[in-house]
């Protein structure tokens, strides 16, 4: 978890175990593991600042494998990700953002692009446009996104986005 605005936070954890589940599953576990089933519940919450926007990026990858590189992008309204040669850039708020940063220029509140070598998509979920690398989506098109594998250029619709 890395907390990308505000960059003033307090952070609470505590956790609790479970013991409780339906009979079956119960014994499912004692027969596969040899003891009554038990699960470990970690809570995280982060305290903002009041009046300041809040933006916390929760990335999972295996124990003991590479971390992420995870930072605040166009001006803390969003979120730059980069991971094992892909780079995600990552807008998510209640309002439109003018963005012009890292050859994408969009106004939005909801915006994924992904990089990596040969292969990029545009995915405008919310917004007035969108552009990167020769792709473009308007509002009358969102929320819908674009891909480029190599010179093909591949559009998807709204129904495309949410039906896998």
């Amino acid at each position: 978890m890395v907390v990308v605005v505000p960059s003033r936070f307090s952070l609470h954890t505590d956790s609790f175990t479970n013991s409780n589940c339906e009979g079956i599953v119960g014994g499912i576990n004692q027969q596969r593991y040899g003891q009554p089933f038990s699960e470990k519940t970690v809570l995280c919450r982060v305290e903002g600042q009041n009046n300041e926007g809040f933006l916390v990026v929760l990335f999972p990858y295996e124990s003991g494998g590479q971390k992420p590189v995870v930072e605040a992008w166009s001006g803390g309204a969003g979120a730059k990700i980069s991971w094992k040669g892909e780079t995600h850039y990552v807008i998510l708020d209640v309002r439109e953002h003018d963005v012009n940063a890292g050859g994408i220029s969009a106004r939005a509140s909801a915006l994924v692009v992904k990089q990596r070598q040969g292969e990029s998509s545009l995915v405008l979920l919310d917004g007035t446009q969108a552009r990167f690398a020769g792709m473009e989506i308007k509002r009358e098109q969102a929320p819908a996104a674009v891909e480029m594998r190599g010179r093909e250029r591949i559009m998807k619709t709204a129904r495309d986005l949410f039906e896998h």
